[in-house]
């Protein structure tokens, strides 16, 4: 897998939120059975977005970024997940969900403004001699005649669930609206997903569990009060670099082009 650097001029107008989640629709298209990572990074005070994935696959990824925007530049760069030093200091936390993934996340349809200003705030306050991960590695989940069973098996259990969740009750037009929501994604293209969050301290003075802290943080704007929310599985030290290192997606959770 190579890992690549994309770099969309400011001036571009086409770039929003709606866009990319038709180049996810696309990519889960064209990219049956292939795995992809894209991920965040931040060193010092510079933000970049970038992909990691196999020779084939990044072709069909950059001519998708391509058609959103023309203008964009696509780099093949060194792999900074391992370039880090013997000193540094690595923490991180793979993310999941509290509830179970037929509950959808907030979307960017939900903020008033830009869906990424939590995380991109948090990122944009990196000094030197600190770095910061978000890795989403994703897999198309194939639109099959079992995938479907399974969905609606699992939505029937679910269903019979709500009957003893007394949230739902009491609070009127609860159950509707979560039925809505989930039929909503389930309805749609679906991706398994692993999401990670990993910083990185060379700096005796600085502690990366707390960048960790404020990112875990930002990511809880995607919660919701009553559908489903992020949690923190687990965090670890450096023993868990080799997830990043390879991009690994290994059970995850199910998440539609618009939470993505």
């Amino acid at each position: 897998m190579k890992t690549y650097l994309i770099k969309i001029p400011q001036s571009n107008t086409k770039t929003s939120a709606a866009a990319f989640e038709d180049v996810f629709s696309q990519l889960h298209e064209t990219l049956r059975g292939e795995k992809i990572s894209f991920e965040l990074l931040a060193t010092g005070q510079n933000i970049a977005f970038c992909f990691t994935a196999g020779e084939a696959s990044a072709e069909v990824v950059s001519g998708q970024v391509y058609a959103l925007a023309p203008d964009a530049d696509i780099l093949e760069i060194s792999d900074f997940s391992k370039k880090l030093g013997k000193n540094a200091k690595f923490v991180s936390a793979e993310l999941g969900l509290i509830r179970n993934d037929l509950f959808p996340l907030k979307n960017y349809r939900e903020f008033e403004g830009d869906s990424l200003s939590g995380l991109l705030s948090v990122l944009s306050k990196c000094i030197p001699g600190e770095m910061v991960f978000v890795q989403v590695v994703i897999r198309a989940v194939k639109d099959s005649g079992v995938h479907h069973l399974r969905l609606n098996t699992r939505k029937k259990l679910d269903r019979f669930r709500h009957m003893f969740r007394t949230k739902y009750w009491f609070k009127r037009g609860l159950r509707k609206s979560i039925v809505e929501r989930i039929n909503e994604k389930t309805a749609g293209r679906l991706f398994r997903c692993n999401i990670r969050v990993a910083t990185v301290s060379t700096d005796a003075r600085i502690d990366p569990a707390v960048r960790l802290q404020a990112m875990i943080g930002a990511m809880s704007n995607y919660n919701t009060l009553d559908f489903n929310q992020i949690k923190v599985q687990r965090v670890r030290r450096a023993v868990d670099l080799p997830r990043f290192q390879q991009r690994q997606l290994s059970g995850g959770f199910l998440l539609s082009t618009k939470e993505l």
